[in-house]
């Protein structure tokens, strides 16, 4: 059998200028500048469009700098056309983020802070004027752009509770509709379920600190991390591990713990790996020269990719590091949350015992025996107190140790 790899690094460049992505982005860019509102309209309109349809993992993070400049400006009216479009754009740049590498994705993040579109984005939220239909949108980008770091910032809280607020209403439709996981919202067009977003910008506070933590759990936010640990969606399963890694908090989680079964949560949580394998019949490592006509001629249904295009024998060379990168990155997303349950679960079990030698000093079938000096009964230690009552003397000097 041929072992295959997906190889993202054979369509690879690092130098800007050669990118074959995103070609016509700078002219969208330049248009923004124009007078006329229709102009710069239909110039959002078709940034919007080139970064749906671009494969975003051959992309640079400097390509979107020029643009995250062009939009700024368009922030400061926020009941404009204009403004609407561009959180949209935003909203599309992070629903896309999981397809860039690490280290561009980093790089974006920073440019996004650099060019303070979160500071603009908070106080287009915090603006009365601003529709209702706009904050919630500027609500998801402004959590999961990590535009947040500390409970005390007046956005903090309105956010939380809108979030949780269309969280509620999203699981009262999925309740519903239960076979109508994928229904239409506008996030389907980019791929991605309403569950996701939601669970993804209401549990991104419980990564941070106690402050937040606490704050999510008030708002039951164990208990919504529980209820998706199981979901079919990897993304989903990997959300509601960030909630409900709250119930570790040795405070916070305490009363969650004291409860409930946690280790038996666990086990029942970590699902069994599959591993599946495809076979495909045909001409294979077809030459750049004939790649064109050839485009796609090597599908495969089960993966979604192209054995010409994506797919290669592990032995051919491609930019190993982006490689490497790419396939650690998927890789981690989709672990990191087991990781730190059996991190967890390991602590737990330490727990236990600790609990259980604990208990076996209480136990009235204990090893541990004391005589009686009143009457010179063995008893077992977990029954001295209540054998002393029957003599009314609970003081210590009836009591001396006996087969220890």
């Amino acid at each position: 059998m041929q072992h295959l790899e997906f190889c993202p690094g054979k369509h690879v460049t690092w130098n800007i200028n050669q990118c074959d992505e995103l070609k016509t982005l700078p002219n969208h860019i330049a248009q923004l500048t124009s007078v006329v509102s229709s102009v710069r309209l239909d110039a959002l309109q078709n940034i919007f469009e080139e970064i749906l349809a671009v494969k975003i993992e051959f992309c640079r993070a400097e390509q979107f700098s020029e643009l995250l400049d062009g939009i700024k400006p368009l922030l400061g009216d926020i009941q404009s056309k204009e403004a609407e479009k561009v959180v949209s754009i935003i909203e599309l740049l992070w629903a896309k983020r999981f397809d860039i590498i690490m280290s561009e994705r980093t790089k974006i993040y920073a440019l996004f802070k650099d060019k303070q579109l979160g500071r603009l984005m908070k106080e287009a939220f915090l603006n009365p004027q601003t529709p209702i239909y706009i904050k919630e949108n500027l609500s998801y980008s402004i959590s999961l752009w990590k535009c947040i770091e500390n409970v005390e910032d007046s956005c903090f809280i309105p956010i939380l509770d809108m979030i949780q607020s269309k969280l509620k209403e999203e699981e009262q439709y999925l309740l519903q509709h239960p076979n109508d996981i994928n229904h239409e919202s506008k996030w389907s067009k980019y791929g991605i379920q309403s569950l996701e977003v939601l669970l993804s910008a209401f549990g991104f506070y419980a990564l941070i600190s106690d402050n937040f933590q606490q704050e999510i759990a008030r708002r039951d936010g164990i208990q919504i991390g529980l209820r998706y640990l199981k979901h079919q969606s990897i993304q989903v399963r990997i959300k509601a591990a960030n909630l409900f890694r709250i119930s570790s908090n040795k405070t916070i989680g305490s009363e969650f713990r004291k409860n409930n079964d946690c280790l038996a949560i666990l086990n029942d949580s970590i699902c069994n790996p599959q591993f599946k394998l495809v076979s495909y019949e045909g001409p294979m490592n077809i030459s750049p020269v004939k790649h064109l006509p050839h485009l796609h001629t090597g599908l495969l249904n089960e993966t979604g990719l192209c054995l010409n295009c994506d797919l290669q024998h592990s032995s051919n060379s491609t930019d190993d590091n982006y490689d490497m990168e790419y396939l650690d990155d998927h890789y981690c997303f989709s672990t990191w949350s087991i990781i730190v349950l059996l991190r967890r679960l390991y602590e737990f079990i330490n727990e236990e015992e600790e609990e259980k030698a604990k208990k076996i000093l209480e136990n009235e079938e204990s090893d541990v025996q004391v005589e009686c000096l009143e009457c010179g009964q063995i008893i077992p230690f977990g029954r001295f107190l209540l054998h002393m009552k029957s003599h009314n003397a609970l003081k210590m000097d009836y009591m001396k140790p006996f087969n220890l």
